[in-house]
């Protein structure tokens, strides 16, 4: 009885904890530049998944953008450390990922609830 109530407990706190993704996040005000964020850059840039910079997360952009957008949209076409070629976006333009790299480099507003949590 006692391992059943740990359980029930537990599975209540692992659902309360979840969520939709972009409950918290920042998204493209461009309905395309969201769909397009959310299939291709979402899954690693919204929390750092192998050293992928944060989206709106100035500190870790910084280096990236001093080295230049080109730099910048060379590696993401032809992949970069964990980042595989074309950013796991192969219908992208040169446009589009220009567009979602400015995205992702811009530092976001968030709730003051959603900042203490980052």
């Amino acid at each position: 009885m006692k391992n059943s109530r740990a359980a029930i407990v537990l599975l209540a706190m692992l659902l309360a904890a979840c969520g939709e993704p972009g409950n918290k996040a920042v998204m493209p005000s461009s309905s395309d530049l969201k769909t397009l964020y959310i299939q291709s850059c979402y899954s690693c840039h919204s929390r750092g998944t192998k050293g992928a910079p944060r989206s709106g997360n100035a500190e870790d952009w910084r280096p990236r953008l001093e080295k230049g957008m080109d730099t910048l949209l060379q590696h993401t076409t032809g992949g970069f450390k964990a980042m595989p070629a074309k950013g796991m976006c192969g219908s992208c333009s040169r446009e589009d990922y220009h567009a979602l790299i400015t995205f992702m480099a811009t530092p976001h507003q968030t709730s003051p609830k959603a900042a203490e949590n980052d």
